[in-house]
């Protein structure tokens, strides 16, 4: 018996080594076939990128020739003359190519002749659009190699190449916003609220039109919520052609700045709608947590009753209840009680109320930028937010 154990254990070991160097065999052949196909995809890749940066060359070439004709051709009474060659750099799907580049000077200027072509393709335009893209859709520098592609010689795109092309194209989307024209439009409502990135607050205006259609009319940075830089974004507006009907709806955040630069630029054709949401958030902070939900709950009580008399009657009712359990508490409703009931006075009901009674427009538009910048761990000055 004992003997038959022995050769059953040492058949079971045999068995066991088998089954390893069948394993080790496998992993060897899958490795063997990831490295084949490795190789072809980067001899793919040099065939692709070599065909492609020929045609490129042969493209700058063909303008030359339509600008001097053949080399041994008369010039006529042209000035341009070649200048013989040189190594540049272009950008092709988004990734950098060395060229062979043909040489035109202007003989009478003693300038180098721009070639239209070469401009074109060494413009970083397309990288930028590129690269701004596929980082709003949530595409880091850590990974953005292996999205875009590396080059066989070396040239991928490293990660500050496209930190600098982002910021390049989110500066140009940045001026766009904050330099085009509003006079196209007319804004009924505009929203204004702040998002913060380390010291810096990002003030964001965004208006609605008289056909329903969102716009973001303007950005401006700051250490807070400031009435200077409140009114200097609203007075930029205002040059830039914003157009209101005669009595606009603001639809404002807790800030006492907001509503001072507000009247201040808009004078009394400014209507003041204070958000119910961050009001909610600000009277919570003063009570304890076991009467936050209460507290919550009575207040949507009174603002989601449909007369103003009613809704008014019922604020009333929660100020005092708020007496009775926080002296802060209560003045923080009694400080925004009027403009939050503006809406009310208005007569308007429905969905509409709904969106015009918090700043959540332009929260889902913070929402994703946090999304987005949730990574971020240094924050290196304001052009950077």
């Amino acid at each position: 018996m004992k003997k038959q154990s022995t050769k059953s254990k040492a058949k079971a070991k045999k068995q066991i080594r088998k089954k390893r160097s069948v394993r080790r065999s496998e992993s060897i052949e899958r490795a063997e076939v990831r490295s084949l196909r490795e190789g072809i995809r980067e001899s793919l890749v040099e065939e692709i990128r070599n065909a492609v940066t020929a045609t490129a060359e042969h493209l700058v070439v063909s303008e030359v020739l339509e600008l001097l004709g053949e080399p041994w051709s008369r010039k006529g009474e042209s000035s341009l003359r070649r200048g013989g060659r040189a190594k540049s750099r272009i950008f092709l799907g988004g990734e950098p190519v060395n060229i062979d580049r043909p040489r035109v000077r202007d003989v009478a200027s003693g300038t180098e002749h721009p070639l239209k072509t070469f401009q074109a393709l060494k413009s970083r335009d397309a990288l930028d659009e590129d690269v701004h893209r596929l980082m709003v859709r949530g595409v880091t520098t850590r990974n953005y190699d292996e999205a875009l592609g590396q080059l066989s010689d070396g040239l991928g795109l490293k990660k500050s190449a496209v930190s600098k092309s982002f910021q390049r194209a989110s500066q140009k989307d940045l001026d766009a916003i904050n330099g085009r024209s509003l006079s196209d439009w007319v804004i009924s409502v505009v929203y204004i609220d702040g998002v913060g990135f380390a010291d810096t607050m990002c003030l964001v205006a965004v208006g609605i039109t008289q056909d329903g259609q969102k716009k973001v009319l303007g950005l401006r940075e700051g250490a807070t919520e400031n009435s200077t830089v409140v009114k200097d974004l609203l007075s930029d507006l205002k040059e830039r052609g914003l157009r209101t009907p005669k009595r606009t709806l603001f639809v404002l955040d807790g800030s006492k700045a907001l509503k001072k630069a507000v009247r201040s630029t808009f004078g009394d054709e400014a209507l003041v709608q204070r958000c119910q949401l961050h009001k909610i958030r600000n009277i919570q902070s003063y009570l304890p947590k076991h009467l936050q939900a209460e507290a919550r709950r009575r207040l949507n009580v009174a603002w989601n009753m449909i007369k103003y008399e009613d809704a008014k009657a019922e604020l009333e009712r929660v100020l005092a209840w708020l007496k009775t359990l926080s002296t802060s508490a209560a003045n923080s409703l009694k400080e925004a009680f009027h403009d939050s009931l503006t809406v009310h006075r208005l007569g308007i009901i429905g969905g509409l109320r709904k969106t015009l009674v918090t700043t959540n427009p332009i929260e889902s538009a913070f929402d994703i930028v946090r999304t987005l910048s949730r990574r971020v761990k240094r924050w290196s000055g304001t052009g950077m937010v």
